[in-house]
């Protein structure tokens, strides 16, 4: 029997097992092409939502290119992968207090539009 990859657990439902098979993955290549994008357009930096966050790859590079970051996500297991990894690059390892979540959206309604600057 083959090993599970990380969309097979997708399938199922099952979003621990989804965090496992991708925990230590590097950033997904859309995102790295965006950063990139904007790097080069002189735009380094500023606030993203990272929405249905995981076990934080994609926050964890917004982090590491000065971007500060709200990461959300469904799945309460997701922050216990997340959480000691963003921590030790963050002001709140020099003594401030993490951020706690206190709030789980569970419906919402996303609405794009640009931002003026």
């Amino acid at each position: 029997m083959l090993p599970m990859r990380a969309q097979d657990y997708s399938e199922m439902g099952d979003w621990p097992g989804y965090f496992r098979a991708v925990l230590g993955k590097e950033p997904r290549e859309t995102l790295v092409r965006a950063l990139d994008l904007f790097t080069d357009e002189a735009f380094a930096g500023g606030l993203a939502v990272d929405i249905a966050a995981g076990e934080g790859r994609d926050t964890l590079e917004l982090l590491k290119r000065g971007w500060k970051v709200v990461a959300t996500d469904s799945h309460p297991d997701a922050f216990s992968y997340l959480w000691p990894r963003v921590l030790p690059r963050t002001p709140f390892s020099r003594g401030r207090q993490p951020f706690t979540p206190t709030l789980v959206v569970r419906r919402c309604i996303l609405n794009v539009a640009p931002l003026n600057r």
